[in-house]
């Protein structure tokens, strides 16, 4: 008897298994679209022995000499004012009070007894002095060459000044007291530059800009910009 009850529950077990749906996998979500890094012409950053080379090729090439004739001096790390790197036109200085700040390099070369020496933020090379005389020059890349893309030069620095008031705001601070750490430029998924703020829509097209990592009181600030807005990103 006992043999035949469970010999019947077994069959009921095997029954309600059979007929139950099939469980279906727990879908996955896709993780959201990161910005991509873009070589852009305006972007792109040279440090160390690269920057003195591209400084000695480009002074060498406006002096119409060979790049052997250009002798390397020195080169040094100083923070610099990001709109002229610390380089006076022949009109004299130009007034920025108080003036955004980055890490920049003064780069001294000799050639025909003459010493050369160029400011560089890492994106541009600014030929400061020939001699004695005060030229005030960007040398590279040439202003007049077109970019790779939409950005230009004259808008990364825009928004790059944007984003030193908006922080020099926030923190009640001069801007002489912020720093530029670095500036990278990107392709945003969509408007809303990386930071989207919750229960707003935005946009769903490849924006270009760049992010923005500025220095204040010892700590790091991200800003992610378009080319004409900025947007300070807490995460």
């Amino acid at each position: 008897m006992r043999t035949r009850w469970w010999m019947a529950a077994l069959l009921i077990a095997l029954w309600v298994g059979a007929c139950a749906p099939p469980s279906l996998p727990t879908p996955t979500p896709s993780p959201a679209p990161s910005p991509t890094p873009v070589p852009a012409r305006s972007a792109l950053r040279l440090g160390g022995e690269a920057l003195v080379e591209q400084a000695r090729e480009s002074l060498a090439e406006r002096l119409g000499l060979s790049p052997d004739q250009i002798e390397f001096v020195s080169v040094t790390s100083d923070e610099m004012a990001l709109e002229d790197l610390n380089c006076p036109t022949a009109e004299g200085p130009k007034k920025t009070s108080p003036p955004a700040l980055v890490i920049g390099q003064e780069i001294i070369f000799r050639a025909g007894g003459q010493e050369y020496v160029l400011h560089s933020d890492g994106r541009r090379l600014i030929l400061c002095r020939a001699g004695e005389e005060i030229v005030g020059e960007q040398i590279w890349p040439e202003p007049e060459g077109e970019p790779t893309d939409s950005r230009s030069a004259g808008a990364e620095i825009a928004v790059v000044a944007q984003a030193v008031a908006d922080l020099a705001e926030r923190l009640r601070v001069t801007k002489d007291t912020i720093q530029v750490r670095s500036v990278e430029a990107v392709e945003w998924p969509d408007t809303s530059l990386g930071c989207p703020e919750p229960g707003k829509m935005y946009a769903q097209v490849i924006t270009p800009g760049y992010r923005i990592l500025l220095e204040a009181q010892g700590k790091a600030y991200e800003y992610h910009a378009s080319q004409n807005r900025v947007v300070y990103c807490t995460r």
